[in-house]
């Protein structure tokens, strides 16, 4: 990707997400690794047990704070989907003519 590339992306999303929503997404990831680390540190989980499932937490308290926060925007609406095979969900943020996911996708049609 070239940095002409970047530029226009970044303009893209400036004009469609504004900068509190930002801020807060990027608090809301912090707020996800500091409840999962608490959690996975009690005494119900083994140490390759919390290793093994802290993702899912850290993915599942972020993605739930994701929707709540793009829910006080508006122009901004967040959803849970369920992925092309539905056997995992995701969330979809869209604002403008962008959307977000914080799963792997590799096209359009693979969501």
């Amino acid at each position: 990707m070239e940095s002409s590339d970047c530029t226009v992306l970044e303009q893209v999303f400036r004009e469609s997400f504004p900068d509190e929503w930002g801020i807060k997404v990027l608090q809301a990831l912090d707020y996800a690794y500091k409840e999962t680390n608490e959690y996975c540190r009690s005494p119900r989980f083994g140490l390759s047990e919390a290793r093994d499932t802290r993702s899912h937490n850290v993915r599942g308290i972020f993605e739930n704070q994701l929707r709540i926060i793009s829910s006080q925007y508006p122009g901004v609406s967040a959803e849970s989907r369920f992925n092309k095979k539905k056997s995992s969900s995701h969330t979809w943020v869209k604002s403008g003519s962008l959307y977000l996911t914080a799963s792997s996708v590799h096209g359009t049609g693979s969501v």
